[in-house]
């Protein structure tokens, strides 16, 4: 058994790869009637469904794909449980308790078990850094009742909208006081066609090309005016720039930024717009939601789904997963970060791990928590980013471990960077500062 080729064989059955293809061939993954109009629900459309006015209309448009993934969770099951049997069987190959333990093995925090990453002390701090911020959610909102289906609603959203110029202006603007070389590298991705923009319903919102040596990344973006769409360009191009300065480096093998870094630096510069827009700006109602969701989209929400596939590659070591199983952990984990007074369950909320093609990429959500942490901790402490850009020009000669310590100057601590970070952001909700 020893010899066993366990990499082979999961590439030979590729249960990631038959996902994609049967998960991409929907037409839709919802549907409802209103107003005698057929609804139909795509992953590109179904965030302006959970912000229009009428709360009745977006439960509708919510449950709807929840009923569709409920009738595709069989096969969805089958996908998912033989990627966890067979990345499990890889990691006991090599020594591993399971397969999370390998993925997050060579962390720059060198723990090298993936409960060390989910302890209740921390788990609990991230929920009440939650419970703050769907608090905050529910006041604006005015409901009486509020769930799942309200979490990207904001009252008069309709009335925020913005111009791609007006949003380059903010950017060149966000990037104009730190640091001369940065900021040019921002003016050249704004006015030398780096950028491929247009209203698409049909596309993600923004996507980045991988770094080609010596070439500059292209960047995509689905521009419809809405206020998120500032935070979504933000971040690809500081990650855009990022992976440029790698494809610097000399040396083609290094020229591909890590997920880790590129994030660091694209959470970076989106914080540096939350300073900006907050410094600058009279409307303090939509900054305000907009720094909600990106707290929630890029440090709480991967943390649930991390501590999701945690506990479903351990709970597979032991007993074959079926599509209510999953649904079980899912439904668990979602209603204790959700548990707060006002908020109202929703009991068809079960299916919606359905939809992630993160759970079959080897703990990539985990990236996005570390790389929170640490932007949140450069950018707390104020420092300089020309030191930043220096290493990024090296592109992988450094790894992460090795940059991170660099760049923050101090021995990396899991426990204390969380605590920090938490800590601070509860601060700053309680002051009502709306420049994190």
């Amino acid at each position: 058994m020893k010899d066993f080729d366990s990499k082979n064989l999961y590439k030979k059955v590729s249960p990631r790869d038959a996902y994609i293809n049967w998960y991409g061939s929907f037409e839709y993954i919802g549907k409802f009637t209103t107003n005698d109009r057929i609804e139909k629900i795509t992953e590109e459309n179904i965030l302006q469904y959970l912000r229009v006015e009428e709360q009745i209309y977006r439960r509708e448009a919510y449950e709807s794909v929840e009923i569709f993934l409920k009738e595709n969770s069989n096969l969805a099951s089958f996908f998912l449980n033989t990627h966890f049997q067979l990345k499990n069987f890889i990691a006991k190959q090599n020594g591993f308790e399971n397969a999370y333990d390998m993925f997050v093995y060579n962390n720059i925090f060198d723990k090298s078990q993936s409960v060390f990453f989910f302890q209740e002390n921390i788990t609990q701090k991230i929920i009440l850094l939650h419970e703050e911020i769907l608090n905050n959610k529910i006041k604006r909102s005015g409901l009486n009742k509020f769930t799942y289906s309200d979490l990207y609603y904001l009252k008069n959203s309709d009335n925020f909208k913005l111009s791609f110029s007006e949003a380059t202006k903010i950017i060149l603007n966000t990037f104009r006081v730190k640091g001369g070389e940065f900021y040019n590298a921002v003016e050249e991705v704004i006015t030398n066609n780096w950028i491929s923009r247009e209203k698409n319903t049909l596309r993600h919102p923004g996507q980045r090309s991988i770094s080609c040596f010596g070439v500059h990344p292209f960047i995509t973006v689905n521009w419809n005016s809405e206020f998120d769409d500032l935070f979504e360009l933000t971040h690809e191009i500081s990650g855009a720039i990022g992976q440029y300065y790698a494809s610097q480096n000399g040396m083609f093998i290094y020229s591909e930024l890590s997920i880790l870094k590129t994030e660091f630096i694209s959470i970076l510069g989106t914080l540096y717009l939350i300073d900006y827009l907050g410094n600058n700006f009279e409307e303090k109602l939509i900054i305000f939601d907009q720094v909600d969701n990106f707290i929630r989209d890029s440090f709480i929400i991967p943390f649930i789904y991390s501590t999701i596939e945690y506990q479903l590659y351990t709970k597979s070591k032991n007993q074959k997963l079926d599509n209510e199983d999953i649904s079980d952990v899912w439904y668990e984990i979602m209603s204790k970060f959700h548990s707060i007074k006002n908020f109202e369950e929703m009991p068809i909320n079960r299916y919606n791990w359905v939809r992630h093609e993160h759970f079959y990429m080897d703990g990539y959500d985990f990236r996005y928590i570390i790389a929170f942490i640490l932007a949140y901790d450069f950018y707390k402490k104020d420092k300089s980013l020309e030191f930043v850009i220096e290493l990024l020009k090296k592109g992988e000669r450094i790894s992460d471990k090795e940059f991170f310590n660099m760049v923050l100057g101090e021995e990396l601590s899991y426990e204390k960077l969380v605590e920090s970070c938490v800590t601070d952001i509860m601060r700053k909700y309680d002051e009502e500062n709306f420049s994190l």
